[in-house]
């Protein structure tokens, strides 16, 4: 899981983290492939602090270390957020349905004027549009609305 950590704030629960864990965190963000001795040198703790501690945030769950396509480098793309009414309900099984669409890059759970908000990312209009009737032939879904992404200004995931 990548997230931005505050570093006045201590996350309770799964796992208590300190400076050095939030500084590991934050080049990790950068780079995730980044070495544990480059680390080191750059927080003022010996390679096998780094080594350890990451490996016990990775082993906790606390963080993931994946790589992500970055869309700006790859293919074009065309990206949109699509807002969904449900019917009756059952928002955690048609999220599921919804959440196995590969185009999917996020899907929540909310309130308002959406049951679900879900942004997808196609190779082409004719893609999402596809994606879309899929979506719409899914039981208990009642409407739909498609916001097309022209340009992104700040995604905390992609943003260094």
């Amino acid at each position: 899981m990548i997230f931005k950590v505050d570093m006045k704030r201590t996350i309770y629960g799964l796992y208590d983290l300190d400076t050095i864990d939030q500084k590991i965190i934050a080049f990790l963000q950068k780079n995730g492939r980044e070495s544990f001795s480059k680390i080191a040198e750059e927080i003022g703790v010996p390679p096998s602090t780094v080594r350890d501690r990451t490996n016990r945030m990775v082993e906790s769950g606390v963080i993931r270390i994946v790589a992500r396509l970055n869309p700006l480098k790859a293919e074009p793309r065309v990206k949109a957020s699509i807002g969904i009414r449900l019917a009756g309900g059952k928002h955690r099984d048609v999220a599921q349905q919804i959440s196995e669409f590969e185009e999917v890059v996020s899907l929540i759970i909310g309130t308002g004027n959406f049951d679900l908000l879900v942004e997808l990312s196609c190779k082409d209009n004719e893609h999402l549009l596809d994606t879309i009737s899929s979506i719409q032939e899914i039981p208990n879904v009642q409407a739909t609305e498609t916001f097309i992404h022209f340009s992104t200004v700040k995604n905390a995931l992609e943003d260094g």
